[in-house]
């Protein structure tokens, strides 16, 4: 082999490796950060279901998007959802819904098996931006139907949330969380009236 080629040879493997080499992902969840759960269910206590929540098309992605100026959006290289976000926020919202109405906890739907509802809730995050500006804005419209189906009230809940921005993303996770425990403590009470 010519000089020339152990050369060649050695600056394409040297290039791959370079090409190779990334960053590491980093991985985001979301917690539940209602208030404790009861002790006991309260006497009486209603049976409540909530379906699996829909977020905007654009939030379904494993990577994190940050919303920019105007129409544009920056999809993360190195940071991601560690579970599909709209799993995420269907299982906190339950868990935090739970303890916001004082139950031992909200039916994921759909269940599997049968569980006599009271009450059935449909939430649809109509707008879900985080922005690399420092602010997380959530959108969501609720529809609360009882057993026989039909629709008891529904409504729109509208949260923001500020943060400042850092080298990672934890901060507009944690904001995003805020903004989640919020809308679902805003939703306990429509519920808790209707």
């Amino acid at each position: 082999m010519t000089r020339l080629r152990r050369v060649s040879a050695m600056l394409v493997l040297v290039t791959l490796s370079a090409c190779l080499q990334s960053e590491p992902t980093d991985y985001y969840r979301l917690v539940p950060q209602g208030p404790p759960p009861p002790s006991a269910a309260p006497a009486g206590s209603s049976l409540v279901g909530l379906e699996l929540v829909s977020i905007p098309p654009a939030s379904e992605r494993g990577e994190i998007v940050l919303a920019e100026e105007g129409n544009a959006l920056d999809v993360t290289a190195t940071d991601a959802w560690a579970a599909p976000l709209d799993q995420m926020i269907t299982l906190v919202t339950a868990e935090d819904l739970a303890a916001h109405l004082g139950l031992d906890q909200v039916y994921v739907l759909p269940a599997r098996r049968f569980v006599d509802l009271d009450r059935v809730v449909e939430l649809e995050i109509v707008a879900l931006d985080m922005t690399a500006a420092g602010e997380v804005e959530v959108t969501a419209l609720w529809r609360l139907f009882n057993r026989a189906d039909r629709l008891l009230a529904s409504g729109r809940i509208e949260q923001r949330q500020g943060f400042t921005p850092g080298d990672d993303l934890d901060p507009a996770v944690a904001a995003l969380n805020r903004a989640l425990t919020a809308m679902t403590a805003e939703l306990a009470a429509a519920i808790r009236s209707a």
